[in-house]
């Protein structure tokens, strides 16, 4: 039954959200963005002298979640380590950062942003 309950209330959060596809794809020097199925443009990315910062462009987004990586058993890149996702402080903009050797890498990564219904 608590089985049940929980499935149920996790369905109608999963329902609030009006979930949108972003992919960010970086070879060492540059960052494209992709926006749901609108061709790619260049990323807006910050580097510093530890990190590699990019606007996911999930402006209002309540929030978000890396789906994947590509490739999958990319060693220099582990999430939480070398690349995370991280509301830009002060904003309501989402940014997926990456640090050490997987900043320098050809990665490919595909993040959901959640942007809330709002019923009248």
């Amino acid at each position: 039954m608590r089985l049940f309950i929980l499935i149920a209330l996790t369905a109608k959060v999963a329902a609030l959200f009006d979930w949108e596809r972003r992919i960010l794809s970086c070879t060492q020097e540059v960052c494209f963005l992709y926006v749901n199925e609108e061709p790619p443009h260049l990323a807006n990315c910050t580097r510093s002298d530890e990190r590699v910062s990019c606007d996911m462009e999930c402006d209002g987004a309540e929030r978000d979640s890396v789906i994947s990586k590509n490739p999958t058993i990319h060693r220099k890149c582990t999430r939480f380590y070398t690349y995370n996702m991280e509301r830009i402080r002060g904003t309501e903009r989402w940014a997926l950062w990456r640090s050490s050797f997987c900043a320098k890498s050809n990665i490919t990564f595909t993040v959901h942003c959640a942007f809330p219904v709002h019923f009248h």
